[in-house]
């Protein structure tokens, strides 16, 4: 049986790139957490490939993004968000 395996370090060692190249290359599933100063984003990796990811940052959001690149009214992910 596998045992779980918890990992705690430090940006200044390792680059957020090479954590992820280093999770994708061994295929693993764990979440991964990166604070910094107040900001907080989070992934969840599955077998080596991102399936979920958020950030405490407006900007960084999902809904912000589409409105911002044009793909989604502020009005129409409104109602989507009130619908879900």
């Amino acid at each position: 049986m596998l045992k779980a395996m918890s990992l705690r370090g430090s940006l200044s060692t390792m680059y957020a790139e090479d954590v992820l190249d280093w999770v994708a290359k061994r295929k693993l599933s764990a979440p991964i957490t990166f604070e910094r100063r107040g900001l907080v984003r989070s992934l969840v990796v599955e077998e080596g490939q991102i399936v979920w990811a958020s950030s405490n940052r407006r900007d960084e959001q999902l809904g912000f993004v589409l409105i911002r690149s044009g793909l989604v009214s502020e009005r129409n992910l409104a109602n989507a968000l009130e619908a879900r």
